[in-house]
């Protein structure tokens, strides 16, 4: 997940959690054309950028444990959603919005 990912699916441009009582399967395509698939967990806006929280694909109905992936929506060079792996600092805090929206919608 450390390169740049183009997507197939249109997806929501705001914070939308709620949504999804199972998570939405997309495709994401990286830049040598490879084809993945993801649980699209949520979507939101965060500092000004917007995140796409996915998962890999899990056979369990409540899996124990998952890794959440946190992508950034920029534009392309033709206007193109693009998304890119949040690192570090940025990841940390993406992650912890994460938690309060999670945290927000069971309450």
């Amino acid at each position: 997940m450390d390169h740049e990912m183009d997507d197939m699916n249109s997806i929501s441009e705001e914070n939308d959690f709620d949504e999804f009582e199972e998570p939405e399967t997309i495709e994401l395509i990286d830049e040598d054309g490879n084809s993945q698939l993801f649980e699209l967990l949520g979507s939101f806006d965060l500092d000004g950028k917007h995140y796409l929280a996915v998962s890999e694909p899990s056979e369990e109905e409540e899996p124990e444990s998952m890794d959440v992936f946190f992508l950034r929506t920029v534009k392309d060079e033709n206007g193109n959603d693009i998304y890119i792996s949040a690192e570090d600092e940025e990841s940390k805090a993406a992650f912890d919005y994460f938690l309060t929206l999670v945290d927000a919608e069971e309450a």
